[in-house]
């Protein structure tokens, strides 16, 4: 006869891919309750969300004769670093913003962009609102330690 001393332990069972797919069964109704909640909360997110609209380029900056000035000037650098944080400041001024404007105003599809479509109250706004909001949703910025500026445009 055999003994059990209090030190023994009892055998471990070998669980099979039957006993998951019983698990699995025993909880098919929360299973599927759960996944058609989540299908629903992504239905309802998705067509309820606002929509996104974002464009964006790069733009080197190269200025004339850059080569002969990096190899016989030694403050090329600083001039280039400068001549970068000048273009972001044109890119980012109320003048190109004006032009911007001025140049979408003569496009065929003028009617169908959402600058020149009334607000909520029925209104349009005036060319210095609509260069205010060409300001607005514009990103300018230069690249770390590159001659590249990233322009980065958000509608919502």
């Amino acid at each position: 006869m055999e003994t059990l001393n209090e030190f023994s332990q009892p055998e471990e069972q070998q669980i099979s891919l039957q006993d998951y797919l019983r698990i699995i069964y025993r909880g098919r109704w929360i299973i599927a309750i759960s996944f058609i909640i989540v299908i629903i909360a992504t239905a309802y997110y998705t067509f309820t969300a606002s929509k996104v609209y974002e464009a964006d380029g790069k733009i080197i900056v190269q200025s004339q004769g850059s080569m002969e000035r990096a190899l016989f000037n030694m403050n090329y650098f600083g001039n280039q670093t400068t001549l970068i944080t000048n273009q972001v400041e044109v890119l980012k001024s109320r003048q190109l913003a004006e032009e911007v404007v001025k140049y979408l105003e003569a496009v065929p599809y003028r009617d169908s962009l959402q600058i020149f479509q009334p607000n909520d109250e029925g209104m349009y706004m005036n060319f210095r609102d609509q260069t205010a909001w060409i300001m607005g949703h514009l990103e300018v910025n230069p690249k770390k330690d590159t001659d590249v500026i990233e322009i980065n445009v958000i509608l919502t």
